[in-house]
C-alpha cells in the first residue's frame, strides 16, 4: 500500500494498492519517489500530480490524464502511454526508452534532456526513425536550404521550420506539413533534435 498525500498541503488523502490504479483519481497527489513498476494507471486522473523520480517502468498509462504532472527524472521505460494526455507536463530528465507514445498529447510538455531511445512517438515511428528519416525529409520538403545558424536558434525568425519553408509563422506552413512542423519545433526546442543526434541515428549530415 502507498500513502497518497496532497502535494500542496501534505494532507493524507488515502492509501492505495500500488498495482491496480485503473480510473484512480490522483489529482494533485504527491507521488514522489514511488515504486509503480508494472502498475495499471489506465484511465487514471494524474493531473497536477507530483511524480518526480517515480519508477513507472512497464506501467500501463493508456488514456491517463497527466496534464501539468511533474515527471522530472521519472523512469518511464517500456511504459504504455498510448492516448495519454501530457499537455504541459514536465518530463525533463525522464527516461522514456521503449515507451509507447502513439496518440499521446505532448503539446507544451517540457521534454528537456528526456531520454527517448526506441520510444514510439505519437506519429507512430520510433525516435530513431524520426531522427533518421522524418526530420531530414521534412526539412527538404520546405524547398529551402536550412541556414547553418538555424540549428542554434530558438526564436521563430530563424528557426529550422522558418528557414526550411521560407515562412514567417507556423500558419504559413502548408497544411500537409504543419502538424509535423509543430512536432519538430517542440522537440527541437527541448534540445532533442540536433544535427549530431540525426547523424548518430544514421541520418544525413544537415
Amino acid at each position: 500500500m502507498i500513502q497518497i498525500k496532497n502535494r500542496f498541503t501534505g494532507e493524507v488523502l488515502k492509501e492505495i494498492d500500488a498495482t491496480d490504479l485503473r480510473n484512480a483519481d490522483l489529482r494533485n497527489a504527491d507521488l514522489r519517489n514511488a515504486d509503480f513498476r508494472n502498475a495499471d494507471f489506465s484511465d487514471a486522473d494524474l493531473s497536477d500530480a507530483d511524480l518526480r523520480n517515480a519508477d513507472l517502468s512497464d506501467a500501463d498509462l493508456r488514456n491517463a490524464d497527466l496534464r501539468n504532472a511533474d515527471l522530472r527524472n521519472a523512469d518511464l521505460r517500456n511504459a504504455d502511454l498510448r492516448n495519454a494526455v501530457l499537455r504541459n507536463a514536465v518530463l525533463s530528465g525522464a527516461v522514456l526508452r521503449n515507451a509507447v507514445l502513439s496518440g499521446a498529447d505532448l503539446s507544451d510538455a517540457d521534454l528537456r534532456n528526456a531520454v527517448l531511445r526506441n520510444a514510439v512517438l505519437r506519429t507512430g515511428e520510433t525516435w530513431e526513425t524520426y531522427l533518421k528519416e522524418v526530420v531530414p525529409a521534412l526539412l527538404a520538403a520546405g524547398g529551402h536550404p536550412v541556414a547553418c545558424n538555424s540549428w542554434q536558434c530558438h526564436t521563430w525568425e530563424n528557426c529550422l521550420v522558418a528557414s526550411a519553408f521560407g515562412v514567417k509563422s507556423i500558419q504559413d506552413v502548408p497544411a500537409l506539413y504543419r502538424p509535423r512542423c509543430e512536432q519538430l519545433i517542440q522537440l527541437f526546442d527541448a534540445g532533442l533534435v540536433t544535427r549530431e543526434a540525426i547523424v548518430a541515428a544514421g541520418g544525413p549530415q544537415l
